[in-house]
């Protein structure tokens, strides 16, 4: 959902005309696709009896329970479309906040620290597991 207005009027103000401000986080959480994780579990033949690959069993199996019970079948014909569309809207909403965040006086420092460094956006890419 993206930030009220008042929410980014504050961002972009805080620390004007003061001592530097220090923001250390801001932003959308981050998106997980537990069907895909679990499918790359199953292709790499690793041990499913891990500790990581049975949380992905169990998230997936919650998933795929709230997907029949809630009726997602009638919007989406598949569970991986919804959470693909679900990534894209993610993507867009992070790309708003880094622009928010980008815009302001007292980033400039944070970001001559970070101008260096791969973007933080890339591009989803298809993968071998899907």
């Amino acid at each position: 959902m993206p930030a009220p207005a008042e929410v980014e009027d504050f961002v972009r103000r805080v620390g004007f005309d003061s001592k530097p401000v220090f923001l250390s986080e801001y932003g959308t959480g981050s998106l997980m696709n537990a069907l895909r994780e679990l499918r790359c579990y199953e292709q790499s033949g690793e041990n499913l009896q891990v500790e990581d690959a049975q949380l992905m069993r169990s998230m997936a199996e919650a998933f795929s329970a709230d997907w029949q019970r809630w009726g997602f079948d009638g919007v989406y014909a598949f569970p991986d479309d919804m959470l693909r569309h679900s990534q894209q809207l993610h993507c867009r909403q992070r790309l708003l906040n880094f622009d928010l965040t980008a815009c302001c006086s007292w980033c400039r420092f944070s970001w001559q620290l970070q101008k260096r460094r791969v973007p933080p956006l890339v591009a989803l890419a298809g993968s071998s597991c899907l």
